[in-house]
């Protein structure tokens, strides 16, 4: 398998990631608390970006008008995810910020797709780094918040929020030299695009998982609830039943 072949093969692990986790979420939809909810939220959002991303070449010349979409569902998803799911309450700055982020691509997206169109040499779309630096923003936010009052049952969140950090400075990294990335002729920005999609199929996988283990646990739960449930009742039901044939003893003497 030849390295071109072996990014495709990434791309499509990348998609049946997503998919695995889309799937865990909706079995276990009734039983996952909103966090996790949300979480299913983001991979149903990032796969209609993804399905949108292989339709829009048959109505759009450059597929370049993805990243900006791309950018702006992502930074609102993360600014109703931390202002609503994580945080206590929503906090207005970053609110503001998430929003203004937000104005700022859809200018870009304006801009470079309807006012002033650009080509593909031209193209050094900024909307992605913007989005990126929004999100960090939001996981230091709440690394500093909550690192202080840290107990075991936000374990689960604590990850997610370093693997929301470590996963959006990467891809920040990345997408800083876009156009290079996009013109070169070099092979080696083949590679940088190879490890973008690595990282996202980490940041996918690890989504889904938190999802599957959060839905199994709550299942288990279920089950081991209703167990006990059935158990106290068959005992209270042959209590009833002991006193039921007493008092008929007693009423027949």
């Amino acid at each position: 398998m030849d390295v071109l072949h072996f990014s495709l093969f990434l791309v499509q692990v990348n998609r049946y990631i997503d998919v695995a986790g889309i799937m865990a979420g909706l079995y276990f939809f009734k039983r996952l608390p909103p966090m996790h909810r949300g979480l299913l939220y983001y991979l149903l959002l990032m796969f209609f970006v993804d399905r949108l991303s292989a339709y829009i070449v048959y109505f759009i010349p450059s597929n370049h008008i993805v990243l900006p979409i791309y950018a702006l569902v992502e930074v609102l998803f993360f600014t109703w995810f931390y202002n609503y799911q994580l945080f206590e309450k929503p906090k207005v700055p970053l609110l503001l910020l998430g929003v203004s982020g937000a104005i700022y691509i859809c200018w870009e997206l304006v801009f470079d797709f309807m006012i002033s169109v650009k080509s593909a040499e031209d193209f050094q779309p900024y909307c992605k780094v913007v989005d990126n630096f929004v999100i960090i923003v939001f996981a230091l936010i709440y690394l500093h918040k909550k690192m202080s009052h840290y107990t075991d049952a936000r374990w689960d969140n604590l990850w997610l929020n370093l693997s929301v950090l470590i996963f959006y400075t990467c891809t920040l990294i990345i997408f800083l030299p876009f156009n290079f990335l996009v013109n070169a002729a070099s092979n080696v920005t083949f590679y940088f695009w190879m490890l973008n999609v690595i990282l996202v199929i980490m940041f996918y996988g690890f989504a889904g998982l938190l999802i599957f283990k959060q839905g199994r646990a709550a299942t288990a739960a279920a089950r081991q609830f209703g167990a006990v449930a059935d158990k106290k009742a068959g005992t209270i039901k042959r209590a009833l039943n002991i006193i039921s044939l007493r008092s008929n003893i007693i009423f027949k003497k």
